[in-house]
């Protein structure tokens, strides 16, 4: 049954942190072996060859690749050979991705956020998922933080007064979530923010956002060490933004999807190195390799998940790969020019079309901390926009300019707003385009 009432959705989403906590308190011991482990993990060749070999062996979607034996001893020609998958696949064909050998006391099914449109069922293995906790707990540890810290997860469209509860996977960290629509009373909500006093806070930036103008706006002071984003394009207006609110804060991006865990994270530098559990490819269009540092749909190869392995899979994001020279040090790849999901094509009744990625691009180009267009007919649109503090109203004429000749000269009107007049549409994460035109 479908949650559909607040009670509902908050008696479903505390079941599910329940159930959450109860399986990580199974994992604990694992993780702690492994975020302390000092044991070198496999060469990067090696890894992906095990990968292919076993995905090529027990899974039906690679069976037909038609590899064996010395095939493999040159991996990364080996996987050019395998097919792209995209989300289509996965949601009409899901059991020929899972392993003939998988043990279902051994891993757990999961649900992506759907924010594509296309929310999909996913297996991770057990081993996957305390090695992901691991890996946070000794990114943690590099980064100075405590082991149990308080972890601050503000939320705009899930319905949730403030739930603390003990993560048995973070270190025993306290842990408070909250939805800020739950709460009427905003002064009441922030008092609980600052007597919480959070070491992290973490949460899709437009919901960071959110928090830090609240916090802001009623002189209310908290001391995090770390802001930690994901799920959703980080702007440089939105960066700079969080950076002076939390001034006391170092503040990274994950770039993660659910069907991998953490693709890359941002370093001191902003560079987005690539996490050694997955390989990253970049192809055009077509689905044809492209050079480094050109731009084009991201394509990911996980190396971590044997119950279901996914190769070369097309994740719909827009950015580059280039060599890492990054005064950090870190010598995997690194992922430039990342825009975000991307959100397709806008066609109009005369045949023409319009890539959504170009629109995006121009409002990136200035300072605002979130935008969302909307199609409001066939050739109307409503740009909202929600200037950072650097946004001069003389930029407003050169955005509408740019706009109006990407969108072949339709009508484009500007409405700055605030950070609660953007449009809702359902989903957790900020989506930047709504078509509202009546069902067609």
């Amino acid at each position: 049954m479908i949650p559909t009432t607040d009670d509902d959705i908050q008696a479903s989403y505390r079941a599910v942190l329940a159930s959450t906590a109860a399986q990580e308190a199974l994992l604990v011991d694992r993780i702690r072996a492994l975020s302390r482990s000092e044991e070198q993990p496999q060469e990067f060749a090696e890894r992906l060859a095990a990968t292919l070999a076993r995905a090529v062996r027990d899974v039906p979607a690679y069976r037909t690749v038609g590899l064996s034996g010395e095939d493999f001893d040159d991996p990364l020609a080996a996987l050019a050979r395998f097919p792209l998958v995209d989300k289509s696949d996965l949601r009409d064909r899901l059991a020929d991705f899972c392993s003939d050998d998988i043990d279902p006391d051994e891993c757990r099914f999961g649900t992506t956020s759907g924010t594509t449109g296309m929310p999909l069922k996913v297996i991770h293995s057990l081993d996957f998922i305390a090695s992901e906790y691991a890996a946070a707990l000794r990114r943690n540890r590099e980064s100075g933080l405590p082991g149990r810290r308080r972890i601050l997860m503000p939320m705009k469209t899930v319905p949730l007064p403030w739930t603390e509860y003990e993560s048995p996977a973070k270190g025993y960290s306290v842990v408070a979530e909250f939805g800020t629509a739950a709460y009427e009373d905003r002064a009441e909500l922030l008092e609980r923010v600052r007597k919480f006093d959070p070491d992290v806070v973490y949460g899709h930036p437009s919901d960071c956002v959110a928090l830090a103008q609240a916090l802001d706006a009623a002189g209310v002071g908290v001391s995090p060490r770390l802001v930690a984003t994901f799920g959703e394009y980080v702007s440089a207006a939105v960066r700079g933004y969080l950076e002076t609110t939390f001034a006391t804060a170092r503040v990274i991006d994950f770039y993660a999807m659910y069907e991998f865990g953490n693709i890359a994270v941002q370093c001191l530098h902003g560079a987005y190195h690539v996490e050694d559990k997955v390989y990253v490819e970049v192809v055009d269009s077509d689905g044809n390799p492209v050079a480094p540092g050109i731009s084009g749909e991201i394509v990911v190869t996980g190396l971590h998940n044997d119950v279901m392995p996914l190769i070369r899979y097309r994740t719909g994001d827009l950015g580059a790969v280039i060599s890492p020279e990054c005064p950090c040090g870190n010598l995997s790849q690194v992922i430039t020019g990342l825009v975000g999901r991307g959100t397709g094509i806008v066609s109009f009744a005369d045949g023409s079309q319009v890539r959504l990625s170009g629109v995006t691009r121009i409002l990136r180009r200035y300072p605002l901390l979130r935008f969302q267009i909307a199609r409001e007919s066939e050739s109307e649109f409503t740009v909202r926009i929600q200037p950072s503090p650097d946004f001069q109203d003389e930029m407003l004429s050169g955005m509408r300019d740019l706009l109006t000749r990407e969108l072949a000269d339709r009508s484009v009107a500007l409405r700055i707003v605030g950070p609660d007049e953007f449009l809702p549409d359902g989903r957790r994460k900020t989506v930047d385009y709504l078509d509202l035109r009546p069902a067609h």
